[in-house]
């Protein structure tokens, strides 16, 4: 909606959802993936591939935006990626992780570790396709909505890759030229 109409009333509203979110949910020290936690692996992969980084970039030149509350914002993005570098599941969660922590450090290629972060998750995603689905195309844990959310996920990689311009970082054979 502030895209189409430019509006501040969305990015005040962005601004005052993402600080009270951060002020609220810190980062735990170890893998919380119990019900109800705000830091669910899963979780974090999804904010990482998708909406946060979607809506830090439509709000970031707003001037409801104070550059104090973007670096705060980056933060967040910042732990986020040293969270996922360090705590990854298996399976179609393990492909949220990955393609979040390969989005964090290719749209985020200032922080230092986000070399390290888009190796992990394009490496891990490389030999997950091989590893997730049988040879009837179907993903390993036999549901159809996880070949999605499975594929969809490791086919997100390169897509970012191409965006980035880092497409010469992917794996050998991650995509079909």
């Amino acid at each position: 909606a502030y895209k189409a109409t430019g509006e501040e009333r969305y990015a005040r509203t962005f601004d005052h959802e993402m600080i009270s979110w951060i002020a609220q949910c810190p980062v735990p020290d170890h893998a919380a993936n119990e019900p109800g936690s705000a830091w669910r692996t899963i979780e974090a992969g999804i904010r990482m591939g998708g909406s946060w980084p979607q809506a830090f970039f439509a709000f970031r030149k707003s001037p409801s935006v104070s550059d104090t509350d973007l670096v705060l914002f980056l933060s967040a993005f910042l732990d986020h990626g040293r969270y996922l570098f360090k705590n990854h599941t298996r399976l179609n969660w393990l492909t949220m992780e990955m393609s979040g922590l390969y989005a964090v450090g290719a749209l985020f290629p200032e922080f230092k570790e986000a070399k390290s972060w888009r190796e992990l998750g394009a490496n891990t995603l490389a030999k997950q396709a091989r590893r997730q689905f049988l040879p009837d195309g179907a993903q390993v844990e036999l549901s159809t909505e996880y070949i999605n959310v499975a594929l969809g996920n490791i086919l997100k990689i390169p897509e970012i890759a191409r965006w980035t311009g880092r497409t010469a970082e992917l794996p050998a054979g991650y995509t079909v030229p």
